[in-house]
């Protein structure tokens, strides 16, 4: 998790167990972690980096570090889990201690590696990188299914992903098996997919659609100012103009609420695919986010709303049933002023401002 302070910079705070390989120390509550924790099995720069998001996978963890000197690369560093399918991005004999991902093959002319966006799936990321006037997307890890658009089964260190006629990246998003990468493509809005189709998360009208691995899908999109979202098996479109909510892939624990209703893995044409989730929230959208197999939505008027998989009490309500409509979360709405919401593995996240007696901040 990363959090502002009150002078305005960016924190690591995080919590976890050391059971499996590289997760640190047993953390049972949150606490904040310092740059030198990371720097100190790299060197000791740490004093000319800030903090600029983070990443996880199953069981590894990325912090990408922005360079004060804007000549100098932005750094991404991993660590844990065992790196049997390439998921830290570098050369790894103690996956526990803390290290860079392997940038150096990557070309660069005269230009500094600005890192734009990090998405972190079960076993595999994609960054986008920033070469002055340009961007190139790299993914590494697990890429059985074509999900790093290569037939290679794993990439272990960042490799270029082809866009083909794209122009502009603006969002990315990673699935289980599959790769979503919101852009400009022969100048019309559109989703390009990589990767496994089996449960429609390509958006493809036919049911099990398999794409060969190194294939990509091209669903064009309306266009809005759109966030990307992917559950394990599902693809997501925040439009933040018309605080809609679209979506394709499985449906087995209602993930897909929709006017009419249809199988468990939802047929989706482009018509089809664009057709709104059903969402009968007291107010309009205004912050979205997605789990595992689970969704969450903040309202305009301060609510937050679940649904989709609940086994492990994911959506904070009784009972551990799939949640197949929208429901509202209890939360105290007089004494929180809800600002973000998150999904993770198995969990939720609800970041809120607490409001004093007085109802002020």
């Amino acid at each position: 998790m990363i959090l502002l302070n009150f002078e305005g910079k960016k924190e690591i705070w995080f919590a976890g167990s050391s059971m499996e390989p590289g997760q640190l120390e047993d953390e049972k509550v949150f606490r904040k972690m310092r740059l030198q924790e990371i720097f100190g099995s790299i060197d000791s720069s740490a004093a000319e980096y800030d903090v600029a998001s983070v990443g996880c996978c199953w069981e590894t963890k990325f912090v990408v570090l922005s360079s004060k000197d804007e000549t100098k690369d932005d750094r991404l560093v991993s660590w844990g889990g065992e790196n049997a399918f390439g998921e830290l991005g570098r050369k790894a004999t103690e996956p526990q201690l803390c290290g860079e991902v392997d940038f150096s093959h990557i070309e660069q002319d005269t230009y500094p590696r600005k890192i734009e966006r990090l998405s972190c799936g079960v076993r595999h990321s994609l960054c986008l990188l920033s070469l002055g006037g340009s961007q190139v997307l790299v993914g590494w890890g697990a890429s059985r299914h074509g999900q790093l658009g290569s037939k290679e089964s794993v990439i272990p260190l960042p490799r270029t992903i082809d866009l083909g006629a794209s122009s502009a990246v603006l969002d990315l998003a990673v699935g289980k098996d599959h790769s979503a990468i919101l852009l400009y493509w022969e100048q019309e809005m559109s989703v390009l997919s990589l990767g496994s189709g089996r449960r429609n998360q390509l958006g493809h009208k036919e049911d099990g659609f398999e794409q060969k691995p190194g294939e990509q899908s091209v669903l064009k999109i309306p266009s809005s100012t759109y966030r990307l979202f992917c559950t394990w098996n599902g693809t997501y479109l925040h439009d933040k103009n018309n605080t809609q909510i679209f979506g394709w892939g499985i449906d087995t624990h209602g993930q897909l609420p929709r006017s009419h209703p249809s199988s468990t893995v939802i047929p989706s044409s482009i018509s089809r695919a664009m057709d709104p989730i059903r969402i009968n929230i007291s107010s309009f959208v205004a912050d979205f986010n997605a789990g595992s197999e689970h969704l969450l939505v903040s309202s305009t008027d301060g609510q937050v709303w679940g649904w989709g998989w609940n086994e492990h009490g994911n959506l904070g309500v009784e009972g551990l049933e799939s949640i197949r409509e929208p429901r509202r979360l209890k939360i105290d709405e007089e004494r929180a002023h809800i600002e973000r919401v998150f999904g993770g593995n198995g969990t939720s996240f609800i970041f809120c401002k607490v409001l004093d007696d007085d109802a002020s901040l």
